[in-house]
């Protein structure tokens, strides 16, 4: 097995030789009439050693006849087994090629997402320093503003044109600074998302047996304030185990109940459930809350990045957690879906192998 960086964010495991179904059933074709060809080949083999057994212990010696049967059978021994040489040579030939092409495709893909996770990582990190002079130099401004109100008033000048100066230095450029600090801020939380999810992949992971009831009372614990806050009522069923790294996973899951957190709705009390199952093989967690739920046309994007929940909502945030967790998942071949109802609230499932289980 091989490890696939993905673009973006997390490692995807996959088979050295992945093959198409078409692929597959035409290699066992092959292997099948290959199969075939060489029973007849032993088959006539065995028929003319046969005939020419029985006609020695009837006549002593063999008719001219059971010669040219035996002859003939042996000949079609020689040409099915050649037969059968050459389409074995073919068949190993056509997999030793297509198992060439398929890695140097699998190294080129690996180079490639790693050129663009590189990319990604120090476009994300070179943007902050004009950023960082944009905001050092918006305070500048904020000085010199400061230092004209002072010459402003250390000099004559007209009632009107002393009224202009200073509604430009309250109003129009302090307005124009707020623009900028928030520009700037924007900007550098949707730097930092992207920074976070080309490090997903990189983070070194220590898969382990994970108490997911200790972890979710430790999580909660930790977001007591913001459960507080919203005077949200949060329960939770007896959970199964699983077997991943325990900050990531933390990571998952406290993603999902911030947002359950942030989209709570103000007409009625805010519930927060979760609860877990084991279902083929697979643990099953599920977050459900009551909240305002997410409407049909934004579902297929919410796993997407810079895409918000609610984007017509005053939600804060970048819309960066679920493009997190949905690569952190990919790391464990795990997989997260949602059912939502507008209105109503939503129920995030996440989905993770325990090795136990699979026994």
């Amino acid at each position: 097995m091989r490890k696939i960086p993905m673009a973006l964010g997390g490692n995807k495991t996959v088979s050295e030789t992945p093959r198409s179904d078409l692929e597959d059933r035409l290699h066992r074709h092959g292997i099948s009439v290959l199969m075939v060809i060489l029973v007849l080949a032993i088959g006539c083999t065995i028929a003319a050693v046969t005939i020419c057994i029985i006609s020695h212990n009837h006549a002593g010696h063999a008719t001219e006849h059971d010669q040219m049967v035996c002859i003939s059978l042996l000949t079609a021994f020689g040409v099915l087994l050649g037969v059968s040489l050459a389409s074995l040579s073919w068949i190993f030939y056509s997999f030793r090629k297509n198992q060439q092409t398929r890695l140097e495709l699998l190294d080129r893909l690996a180079e490639k997402n790693q050129e663009l996770q590189n990319i990604v990582y120090v476009a994300s990190h070179d943007l902050k320093t004009p950023l960082v002079n944009i905001s050092g130099f918006s305070g500048m401004l904020t000085e010199y503003c400061d230092d004209l109100r002072k010459v402003l008033e250390s000099v004559e000048v007209d009632d009107d044109t002393r009224q202009k100066i200073q509604a430009l230095l309250d109003e129009d450029i302090k307005e124009a600074q707020k623009f900028i600090q928030s520009g700037v801020g924007q900007i550098h939380g949707l730097l930092d998302g992207l920074l976070k999810i080309s490090r997903v992949g990189t983070v070194e992971i220590n898969p382990q047996r994970l108490d997911m009831n200790l972890l979710i009372a430790d999580l909660l614990g930790l977001m007591k304030f913001q459960i507080d806050q919203k005077q949200a009522e949060v329960t939770v069923e007896t959970l199964p185990p699983c077997d991943c790294d325990p900050e990531q996973i933390k990571q998952v899951f406290t993603n999902l109940v911030d947002n359950a957190l942030k989209y709570l709705s103000g007409d009625r009390p805010g519930k927060i459930h979760i609860s877990g199952r084991v279902h083929a093989g697979n643990v099953i967690y599920c977050v459900e809350d009551n909240g305002i739920g997410i409407e049909q046309r934004f579902l297929p994007k919410i796993f997407e990045i810079y895409h918000r929940l609610n984007p017509d909502g005053d939600a804060e945030g970048e819309g960066l957690g679920l493009s997190i967790v949905r690569r952190i998942l990919d790391r464990y071949n795990g997989a997260i879906r949602v059912e939502s109802e507008f209105g109503v609230g939503s129920r995030f499932y996440v989905s993770l192998p325990c090795q136990e289980l699979n026994k």
